[in-house]
């Protein structure tokens, strides 16, 4: 298991606090097995934690800085897994909007190093600024890494599962 945290200090932020909760209500809904699963919610004595299933093998965002590039079968391997990954919240209308290697978690250690992995490679994580295609008052604006993010989510054009598959490009690239 591994546990998200929210800052003590930041918890009182009501807004912050409903986006920690909306992940947990996003991730318990979605359960697949290329997302890093939710397990519980909780808080004790003022601190707010969910409880996520552990991907020990690090993240893409990780393995491009220490490798500066990636296999293209490799590459195109942990694209797969991240588009199984988004059938279930696309279907459901939950847009991630957050893609990017960082997000991107090998499921084994040195997985990166292997010349042909063979299976799921990787699981996606942190939904925390997801959000649903029919949520209104939604939030735009600079919330997720302006280098992966669709232009629709500056701009404040309607959100879909193409803000994803945008992202997914840019990772791609």
């Amino acid at each position: 298991m591994a546990i998200k945290l929210l800052r003590p200090e930041i918890a009182s932020d009501a807004e912050l606090l409903r986006r920690f909760r909306k992940e947990a209500r996003v991730l318990a809904k979605v359960g697949s097995p290329y997302i890093a699963n939710f397990i519980d919610l909780n808080e004790d004595r003022g601190l707010h934690y969910l409880v996520l299933e552990l991907v020990v093998g690090g993240s893409v965002g990780g393995a491009l800085k220490r490798l500066k590039k990636i296999p293209e079968r490799l590459a195109l391997a942990i694209m797969g897994d991240v588009c199984r990954a988004l059938a279930e919240p696309h279907r459901l209308g939950i847009v991630h909007r957050d893609l990017k290697p960082d997000n991107m978690m090998f499921v084994r250690q040195g997985i990166e190093m292997e010349s042909n992995p063979v299976g799921q490679i990787v699981k996606l994580g942190d939904f925390g600024i997801a959000q649903w295609t029919n949520e209104a008052g939604g939030r735009t604006g600079l919330q997720g890494t302006p280098m992966f993010m669709a232009p629709e989510q500056v701009t404040g054009a309607g959100l879909g599962p193409w803000t994803d598959v945008r992202a997914l490009g840019a990772t791609l690239f």
